[in-house]
C-alpha cells in the first residue's frame, strides 16, 4: 500500500493543512473553505488497501463557492444562485471571483449588464403632433399624429430593443398629413377643367386629373397644383418590312384613328387593323396593330421562259408542244428594290422522232423523216417492192429526238415483184411472196 497524495488546491480558497504532506492508508483528513468562500468542511479518505498515489477520495459534490458581492451592485439580481440583469438593464451577467495577491485579497465582481436608455425625443411641428414621443425607453413605442386641421393616418415610432448608448433616434416615418380639401389653385392650369365632381382633363388632353397640395414641414405652407393631364398626341408607325407589308395607311395616325395593314404584292394574306388609342398622351407610343400573315406568291418571270404560259383561267401551264406539271419556286433578293427571283420548272419540250433506221430501197421513208410527238406517218413499200402499208408512230410524250418513229409503229410486209416473163421451169402455186414451185417436167 501507498499513502494518498493531496491534490493541489488554491490555498486562498481551500485549507488542506489537516492533510499534511499525504494521507496514510486507512486514515482521513479534513478540507475546509478559506475566508469568505462558502462551503462545508468535508472529509477526504485514503483507502486501507490503497495502491494509487492519487487515490485520495473527496466527495465529488464538494466545492468552495464564491460569495456574492456585498452589497449586490445596481443592475443585478440573484435568483436560485443564478445572476440575472435587473429590470431596466440588458446583457449577460458574469460573476468574477478570484484571489488577486499573496494576501488572498478577494476580487468579487459582477459585470455584463448595462442600463437601458431612452431614445431621443421627437419634436412636434405645425404638421404633426409628437408630444407622446418623449422619454420613450428601449423597446417602447409611441404615436405620431397629424395636427389639426390636417388629416392623415398616424404612424408608430419605435425605440429599438437593447439601447444602452445615448442619442439613439426613434425609428419612424413622417406621417402623410394633407388638407382635408385642397385650396383653389392660384391660377388656372392649361389642360384642366373643373366640373361638379372635381377636376378633369380638358378637350384635347388625356389622363386622370389629380389635385395636389403638399404641405411644407417647415412652415406648413402649401400651394395647390394639378397633375395628370397631358396633350393628346398621335402614334408612331411601328417598323415593318416594307417589301412584305403595305403600312401606308398607318402613318400619321391621330388619337382615335384606325388603319389597315395589308400584304404588299407579291405577298398575299388577309389584312389586319391598327389603331391609335383615343386617349394616347405618349408621343412615343406605337400604333397598336397585328401584322397579317403574308405568304410569298411567286410572280411570273419577265420575260416568261420558253415552254410556259398562263392559260385562259390564269393558271400556270405548259406551252404548246411542251408537257409536264409546271411549278414555280421563288426567293427574295432582300435588296432595296424588293426584288423576287422566280424559277419555273416541270415542263419539257416535245421532240420529233428520228427517221426509222430501215432500208430505204425497200421502204418508202419520206413521210417518216420527222414525225412529231403523238403523230403518225405512212410507211409504204418502195417500188418495185409490193406489200401492205405500214405506219410510223412517235410517242405522245417524246422528249428524245433520237427515238425512232417505228418503235411504236409497224413496218409493212414488202415483197419482191414476180419476174416478167416467168422463166421456164417455174410455176407460182399461190399469190404472195416466195410461193414458187418447179413446173411440170422440171
Amino acid at each position: 500500500t501507498v499513502p494518498c497524495k493531496v491534490p493541489y488546491f488554491d490555498p486562498c480558497i481551500v485549507d488542506t493543512s489537516s492533510c499534511g504532506d499525504g494521507v496514510q492508508p486507512g486514515t482521513s483528513c479534513e478540507l475546509d473553505c478559506v475566508g469568505d468562500y462558502l462551503g462545508n468542511v468535508t472529509t477526504a479518505t485514503c483507502d486501507l488497501d490503497n495502491i494509487n498515489p492519487l487515490g485520495l477520495e473527496i466527495p465529488p459534490e464538494w466545492e468552495c463557492k464564491c460569495p456574492p458581492p456585498d452589497p449586490i451592485p445596481v443592475g443585478y439580481v440573484r435568483i436560485a444562485d443564478e445572476w440575472q440583469c435587473a429590470s431596466g438593464y440588458v446583457g449577460e451577467p458574469v460573476h468574477t471571483c478570484r484571489p488577486i495577491d499573496e494576501n488572498c485579497t478577494l476580487e468579487n465582481l459582477v459585470t455584463g449588464c448595462e442600463l437601458l436608455l431612452a431614445c431621443l425625443d421627437l419634436n412636434s411641428t405645425c404638421l404633426y403632433d409628437a408630444s407622446n414621443c418623449s422619454g420613450i425607453m428601449s423597446g417602447e413605442t409611441c404615436e405620431v399624429k397629424c395636427q389639426e386641421p390636417y388629416v392623415g393616418e398616424p404612424v408608430i415610432a419605435t425605440c429599438p430593443f437593447g439601447v444602452t448608448v445615448p442619442n439613439v433616434d426613434l425609428l419612424w416615418e413622417t406621417p402623410v398629413c394633407n388638407h382635408s380639401v385642397c385650396p383653389e389653385p392660384a391660377t388656372g392650369s392649361v389642360g384642366y377643367v373643373e366640373g361638379f365632381d372635381g377636376w378633369g382633363c380638358d378637350f384635347g388632353y388625356g389622363g386622370k386629373a389629380e389635385e395636389l397640395c403638399p404641405i411644407s414641414e417647415l412652415d406648413c405652407s402649401s400651394e395647390t397644383f394639378l397633375d395628370g393631364c397631358l396633350p393628346l398626341v398621335g402614334c408612331i408607325t411601328p417598323s415593318a418590312d416594307p417589301c412584305m407589308y403595305d403600312a401606308d395607311d398607318c402613318y400619321n395616325l391621330e388619337p382615335g384613328d384606325f388603319c389597315i395593314l395589308k400584304c404588299r404584292w407579291p405577298f398575299e394574306g388577309s389584312p389586319k387593323g391598327g389603331v391609335c388609342l383615343a386617349s394616347n398622351t405618349n408621343p412615343n407610343r406605337l400604333v397598336d396593330w397585328e401584322k397579317p400573315r403574308c405568304l410569298l406568291t411567286c410572280p411570273d418571270p419577265d420575260p416568261m421562259p420558253e415552254g410556259y404560259e398562263r392559260n385562259s383561267n390564269g393558271d400556270l401551264a405548259c406551252a404548246d408542244k411542251w408537257y409536264g406539271t409546271p411549278r414555280s419556286n421563288c426567293r427574295r433578293t432582300y435588296g432595296t428594290d424588293c426584288g423576287v427571283i422566280t424559277t419555273l420548272f416541270g415542263c419539257t419540250e416535245l421532240k420529233h422522232c428520228a427517221t426509222p433506221d430501215k432500208d430505204p430501197c425497200i421502204y418508202e421513208l419520206t413521210a417518216a423523216v420527222s414525225v412529231f410527238a403523238g403523230d403518225t406517218a405512212p410507211i409504204p413499200c418502195n417500188l418495185p417492192y409490193k406489200g401492205t402499208s405500214g405506219e410510223a408512230y412517235c410517242p405522245r410524250i417524246n422528249s428524245d429526238p433520237t427515238t425512232p418513229s417505228d418503235e411504236q409503229g409497224y413496218l409493212p410486209q414488202c415483197f419482191c415483184p414476180d419476174p416478167c416473163p416467168v422463166p421456164p421451169g417455174y410455176f407460182k402455186s399461190a399469190a404472195g411472196y416466195d410461193n414458187w414451185i418447179c413446173d411440170e417436167g422440171y
